[in-house]
């Protein structure tokens, strides 16, 4: 019954990424015949990679930055049973089917929301080429300093930047929620709310981050 739930899970992640390339691979094949047809080769070349090139890149970091610590908290826990009541799994489903699939879901999970991100991202191609191509305009704003130009070339590419690590922090935070309410890091005893010495870290690390960013959000404002 594992193996067939296991199996499941992998054929619906194959399903999910098929059919969000399917479209591209299309549009792929219709932009080419247009831009040949208009003898604007080098064009659509510099479009495609920008594309594709910036889509990866953002989806493999996207990848990295949430697997991996994921599995490794994941890891640290594999000692820990799944403490779900039998009443529970009968009511909720869904929690037995993500208790059943955890160390799987830690990996698909990322790697589905990586390709996405990648997608979307790679839409955003312009604000990468208006960086590398940005030129300074040699007068600056009175009130920080700043040339014009970082406004229309620096500026947009670090919001999206900014964007991506905030849809990391969410999934780094939900990830570690499901783990830990799946492995009862923290539960409700006798004397309150009780916390696993294993919880500490990734918390600190999750509270360490959160104010990363919002420094990050208040300097970019």
């Amino acid at each position: 019954m594992n193996t067939q739930r296991k199996w499941l899970f992998i054929l619906l992640g194959i399903v999910v990424v098929g059919s969000m390339f399917a479209e591209k691979i299309i549009k792929f094949y219709f932009d080419w015949i247009w831009f040949t047809n208009h003898q604007f080769d080098s064009v659509f070349w510099t479009i495609v990679l920008s594309q594709w090139g910036f889509g990866l890149a953002t989806g493999l970091l996207f990848f990295i930055l949430t697997c991996f610590p994921l599995k490794r908290i994941y890891s640290r826990s594999s000692h820990m049973p799944v403490l779900l009541s039998d009443s529970v799994r009968r009511e909720l489903p869904l929690l037995d089917f993500l208790a059943g699939n955890l160390k799987n879901l830690m990996f698909f999970g990322p790697l589905v929301l990586a390709v996405m991100t990648g997608l979307i991202i790679g839409q955003k191609w312009e604000l990468l080429q208006l960086y590398s191509k940005s030129v300074q305009f040699g007068s600056g704003d009175p009130i920080f300093g700043n040339d014009y130009s970082f406004y229309l070339f620096t500026l947009p590419l670090l919001n999206l930047g900014k964007s991506v690590l905030w849809e990391i922090l969410v999934v780094l935070g939900i990830g570690t929620g499901i783990i830990f309410f799946l492995k009862q890091f923290i539960y409700l005893g006798p004397n309150g709310i009780l916390m696993q010495v294993e919880a500490r870290r990734p918390l600190s690390f999750l509270a360490f981050y959160f104010l990363i960013l919002l420094a990050l959000e208040f300097h970019l404002q």
